[in-house]
C-alpha cells in the first residue's frame, strides 16, 4: 500500500479526502493541517507522494513546492486548489509539481482523478528511479569488466571507458567522456586511421587494408596484434572486438569494443611449442612406464577394495555392539545410531536420525545429568554418569554413559558421542550387596557391644585386684594386662569407624559446614576457614566429616605446640587442592611414609590410615608436605569432577 502524505489547513477536506482516497484500498493517507506540520513529518517519515492546497496560512502550496523540490527532487507532488488562475498552474508545473488539478465539482470523480494523477505521478517516479538504477548497474558492469572496453554514440562521442582502459591507456575517464579523442588515446594501442568502432559504426567493410588482422563475424569485428607502447610500455598481445549497439527498434545509436590482454595466452602457446619436442622425448619414457603405472594403478584398487572392506568391518562391528552407540549435536539432534540403540529405545533409525530424542529422565536425576554436561570440557571432553531412565511400561532402569565431546576451534561443542549400557542388574547387585553389608554391619555392632561389654567387666575385676595385690611383680603384670586391654577397646572402637565406610552414598558436602561441625562437637579451636571457601562442595563420603576431625585431633596431639589450624584451597592442574597447616612442630621426614600406615604413631595409630581410608572411596587423595620444624601440611586432593559451587556449577 502506497504512503501518502494530504497537507490542507480545513479539516474537513482533509477527512473527506482522506475518506475518499483510502477507498481503493491502493492508498494510506496520512494527514498534515499546515505546512509546518508536514515538513515536520516528511522529515520523519518517507513518503510515496504528496498532494497539497495552495492557498494556506503561513507558508502556501508553492513554496512547500519549491522546498519538497528542494530536499526530495524526485517526490511525486500534486497541486490541489480551488486557485482557478492559469499563472499559478503554470507556476506549479515550471516549479516541478508533477499535475495540477483544480478543487470543485462532484466530490467522488473529482478524488477518482485525483488518485489516478497520483498513482500516475508514483509510478512515473519508480519508472524513473528503475531507469537510474538500470543505468547505474549497466554503467558499473561495464566499469568492472575484467577486460578494456569503451563506447561511442551515433555522434562519435565516447559514452563509456572503463577502469581497464584507464590502466591500459593512462587516461582516465574524466579526461574523455563525452568528447571524441579516442583516436588519440587509441593511438597508445596501436596507430591506426580508422578504429575498429568507426569501421563498425558505419559499417565499412573497406578497410582490410589498413587493418590486415580483420576479421569480419556477422556485424562484429576482431583483430589480434602486438602492441609494445601499453601499461607504461611494458607491452602486450592484444585481442579486439567491436560490434555495434542497437536501440529498442534495432536502430544503430553507438559502437562498443573490447580489449582483451592475451599475453599468457600467447607466452603458454610459445610455450607449448617450445616443450613441443621435450613432450615428445618423454613420450617414449611415458610409454615405458606405462606397465608400472597400470599395475600401481592395479594395487590403488585393492588398496581401495581393501579400505571399503575395512570400513564395512567396521560398520559391523559398531552395529553388532551390544554397547548402544550414538552421535549428536549439542541441541539433542541424532546424528548416527546403531542397532542396539533402536533396539533398547524401541525406535526406528528413521524416527531417530535427524530428531530430537531424549529419554524419559525422573526429575530427580536432573541435577546429576547438567553437571554431568557442564563438566566436559576440552581439558576434560570424556565423563562417565549414571543415571535413570524410565522405559514406557513404567519400569525404572539404571544406564551407563561415556560423553566424549568435539570441540571447536573456540571451544564450542559441535558434535557429542556417546556409548551406554543398562547397568541394572549390576545396580540391583550393589544394592544387595549393600543390604548385606548393613546386616553384617549389625551383626559386628551386636558383636562388639558384647565385647565391649565383657572387656569392661574384665578391666573392673582388674582394677579390683590391683587394690588387693601387694606384690610389685604381680602388679606391673596387673598394669600390662590393663593397658593391654585398653589398646583392644581402641582397636574395636576403630571397626565400628572402618566398617560405617561406603556404607551410605557419597554426596555433595559444603565444606565450610562440614568443618563447623566438627569444630562445634570437637571443641578444637583457634580453626580458622579461608573466606574463598565459601559456597563450595565436595563429593565425598558421609565420613567426611571424621576426616577433617582427625585432622584437627592429630594436630592438637602430637604438634606440641600448636597454636593455629589454617584450612585454604588453590586450584591445580586437573582439579583442587584442600589444605589443612598448622604451626607446631611438623612432622620428622623420615615418619611422612609412614604416618598413613595402619598401627603407624605413638597413639592408636588409625586416625591418619581410617582419613586417608574415607577419601579414597570417591578418589580423593591425601599427602603431607609440610616442613619439620614449621607445622604440618596436608594437602587433599580433590577432582575436578568431584567439585562443584553450592548452585550446582562446576567449579572450572
Amino acid at each position: 500500500m502506497l504512503s501518502v502524505l494530504y497537507v490542507d489547513d480545513d479539516p474537513s477536506l482533509l477527512n473527506l479526502g482522506k475518506i475518499f482516497l483510502e477507498m481503493s484500498g491502493k492508498l494510506r493517507i496520512d494527514t498534515a493541517a499546515s505546512v509546518g506540520e508536514a515538513l515536520d513529518k516528511v522529515q520523519r517519515r518517507k513518503y510515496d507522494g504528496i498532494i497539497s492546497d495552495y492557498e494556506m496560512p503561513g507558508i502556501n502550496g508553492l513554496e512547500f513546492l519549491r522546498h519538497v523540490r528542494c530536499h526530495y527532487r524526485d517526490l511525486p507532488f500534486i497541486l490541489f486548489t480551488g486557485k482557478g488562475r492559469e499563472e499559478i498552474a503554470i507556476e506549479a508545473l515550471n516549479s516541478g509539481a508533477d499535475f495540477y488539478l483544480q478543487k470543485g465539482g462532484e466530490q467522488k470523480p473529482q478524488f477518482v482523478e485525483l488518485e489516478h494523477k497520483l498513482l500516475t505521478a508514483i509510478d512515473r517516479n519508480r519508472m524513473r528511479d528503475d531507469l537510474k538504477e538500470s543505468r547505474q548497474q549497466l554503467s558499473d558492469l561495464i566499469d568492472f569488466l575484467p577486460d578494456a572496453t569503451f563506447a561511442i554514440n551515433r555522434e562519435n562521442k565516447v559514452i563509456s571507458w572503463n577502469r581497464m582502459m584507464e590502466k591500459m591507456t593512462g587516461v582516465p575517464p574524466d579526461a574523455i567522456l563525452g568528447t571524441g579523442k579516442y583516436l588519440d588515446a587509441l593511438s597508445v594501442i596501436n596507430e591506426e586511421p580508422v578504429p575498429l568502432v568507426d569501421i563498425v559504426l558505419n559499417n565499412d567493410k573497406t578497410c582490410e587494408d589498413a587493418h590486415p588482422n580483420l576479421v569480419w563475424n556477422g556485424d562484429k569485428l576482431t583483430s589480434e596484434l602486438y602492441s609494445p607502447k601499453v601499461y607504461e610500455g611494458k607491452g602486450a598481445f592484444l585481442w579486439r572486438i567491436a560490434s555495434p549497439l542497437y536501440d529498442s527498434g534495432g536502430t544503430v545509436i553507438g559502437a562498443i569494443e573490447t580489449i582483451r590482454d592475451v599475453t599468457g595466452r600467447k607466452e603458454a602457446e610459445e610455450k607449448l611449442r617450445s616443450t613441443h619436442e621435450e613432450l615428445n622425448a618423454a613420450y617414449e619414457q611415458l610409454t615405458a612406464t606405462e606397465e608400472e603405472l597400470r599395475q600401481n594403478y592395479d594395487e590403488l584398487t585393492r588398496n581401495q577394495q581393501a579400505l571399503v572392506q575395512s570400513e564395512e568391518r567396521y560398520r559391523n562391528v559398531v552395529e553388532d555392539q551390544t554397547e548402544f552407540i550414538c552421535r549428536f549435536s549439542p541441541d539433542g539432534r541424532h546424528i548416527f545410531v546403531n542397532n542396539a540403540y533402536c533396539r533398547y529405545f524401541g525406535k526406528t533409525r528413521e524416527e531417530l536420525i535427524g530428531h530430537k530424542f531424549v529419554p524419559d529422565i525422573p526429575k530427580e536425576d536432573h541435577p546429576l545429568i547438567a553437571a554431568h554436561f557442564v563438566s566436559i570440557r576440552p581439558d576434560h571432553p570424556v565423563q562417565t554418569v549414571e543415571h535413570r531412565i524410565r522405559m514406557p511400561s513404567g519400569e525404572i532402569r539404571w544406564q551407563q554413559w561415556s560423553d566424549r565431546a568435539i570441540f571447536e576451534k573456540d571451544g564450542r561443542v559441535t558434535e557429542y558421542q556417546s556409548v551406554g549400557r543398562d547397568i541394572t542388574d549390576r545396580r540391583h547387585k550393589d544394592q544387595a550387596l549393600h543390604e548385606a553389608n548393613k546386616k553384617l554391619n549389625l551383626l559386628s555392632s551386636i558383636t562388639r557391644h558384647d565385647i565391649i561389654n565383657q572387656l569392661t567387666a574384665l578391666q573392673g575385676y582388674f582394677a579390683l585386684l590391683e587394690g588387693r595385690i601387694t606384690d610389685p611383680g604381680v602388679r606391673d603384670l596387673l598394669k600390662r594386662a590393663m593397658q593391654t586391654g585398653e589398646v583392644i577397646r581402641g582397636q574395636i572402637l576403630f571397626t565400628q569407624q572402618y566398617e560405617d565406610m561406603g556404607l551410605q552414598n557419597p554426596s555433595w558436602q559444603d565444606i565450610p559446614t562440614t568443618i563447623a561441625a566438627v569444630l562445634g562437637d570437637g571443641g578444637f579451636s583457634p580453626v580458622n576457614v579461608d573466606a574463598s571457601l565459601n559456597g563450595i562442595e565436595v563429593f565425598a563420603d558421609p565420613l567426611l566429616k571424621q576426616v577433617f576431625y582427625n585432622l584437627f585431633e592429630n594436630a592438637f596431639m602430637h604438634g606440641e605446640h600448636v597454636t593455629r589450624i589454617e584450612v585454604l584451597g588453590h586450584e591445580v592442574p586437573g582439579g583442587f587442592d584442600l589444605v589443612v597447616a598448622d604451626d607446631g612442630c611438623g612432622i620428622p621426614p623420615a615418619d611422612k611414609q609412614n604416618i598413613f600406615v595402619k598401627g603407624f604413631g605413638s597413639h592408636t595409630g588409625l586416625g591418619l590410615f581410617l582419613t586417608q581410608e574415607i577419601l579414597t572411596i570417591t578418589s580423593l587423595t591425601i599427602r603431607e608436605t609440610g616442613e619439620y620444624g614449621r607445622g604440618a601440611r596436608f594437602e587433599i586432593h580433590i577432582p575436578a569432577a568431584r567439585l562443584r559451587k553450592a548452585s550446582g556449577r562446576a567449579l572450572f
